[in-house]
């Protein structure tokens, strides 16, 4: 099984890549990580990460504590923090 962080799993492309790797079932555990949980009751099953991207070291361990071994990044590269 594959245990996967989407990186602005929430809009766009993002949710895109995240409802098709939950259709896989039992295949992959998705994560979602960002800036911010989401509030809205719509999001279902879905596992939230809050990471601060500019902290890598946090991050990083965040990463490692839930045993994520594929991050998929659909974040804006227009800032530094997004690249």
């Amino acid at each position: 099984m594959a245990i996967v962080a989407v990186a602005g799993g929430t809009r766009g492309v993002g949710k895109t890549v995240v409802e098709k790797l939950q259709r896989h079932g039992p295949n992959h555990k998705v994560f979602v990580i960002g800036r911010k949980i989401p509030t809205e009751t719509t999001t279902g099953s879905l596992a939230f990460l809050e990471v601060n991207y500019a902290d890598v070291e946090p991050l990083a361990t965040i990463l490692q504590d839930h045993k994520i071994d594929t991050v998929i990044s659909t974040i804006n590269l227009e800032t530094d923090v997004g690249s």
